[in-house]
C-alpha cells in the first residue's frame, strides 16, 4: 500500500462521551448534571418569557397548554409574572436567577478523557496518554516526511 495513504488512514480521538439520556442514563464517568447557576445558562442570567395560547382549533392542544399553564402557576416553584397577551395568549415572565425549564446542563468531572486510536477498517482501541502522544506524533512525522518527498 502507498505509505502516504497508510499514514493518512489513522484516526485519533479525545472524547468525553455524554450520558445517553434518551435511554435513562443520568450520570457517567465523565459528566455530571449541573444547575443553571453553574453553567452560565442564558435563562438563569437574563430570565425568560413563556407564551402559551389559551385557545386552539385542536382540543388536545388546548388541553395541553392549559396543563402547562397550571404547572407553571401551581407546581413549578418558580417566580413569574403573568399577563394576558392579546385575546388568545397568556405570557409568563420569569426573572433571572432561577432554574430554567427542561434544558439539561452538564459539566465535566475531573476525569481524564478517553483517548483512542483507530485505523480505518479496524476497531478503535483505547490508549494511554503516553501512547496517544507517541503514536500521534509518529504518524504526523511520517506524513510530513512523505509529503516533503512529494
Amino acid at each position: 500500500m502507498n505509505p502516504t495513504v497508510e499514514a493518512n488512514r489513522q484516526h485519533f480521538t479525545i472524547a468525553r462521551p455524554k450520558p445517553d439520556t434518551l435511554h435513562g442514563e443520568t450520570d457517567n464517568a465523565f459528566w455530571r448534571r449541573a444547575a443553571c447557576s453553574e453553567t452560565a445558562c442564558p435563562d438563569w442570567l437574563a430570565g425568560w418569557v413563556t407564551i402559551l395560547p389559551t385557545t386552539s382549533d385542536d382540543p388536545s392542544m388546548e388541553q395541553l397548554n392549559r396543563r402547562r399553564a397550571d404547572y407553571i402557576r401551581h407546581e413549578s416553584g418558580r417566580r413569574f409574572t403573568e399577563e394576558r397577551a392579546g385575546d388568545a395568549l397568556v405570557k409568563f415572565t420569569f426573572p433571572p436567577g432561577q432554574q430554567c425549564f427542561g434544558r439539561e446542563h452538564w459539566l465535566p468531572k475531573d476525569t481524564e478523557p478517553l483517548l483512542a486510536r483507530r485505523q480505518l477498517g479496524r476497531q478503535a482501541r483505547l490508549v494511554t496518554p503516553g501512547e496517544f502522544t507517541d503514536e500521534f506524533n509518529e504518524v504526523a512525522h511520517r506524513s510530513n516526511v512523505l509529503r516533503a518527498r512529494g
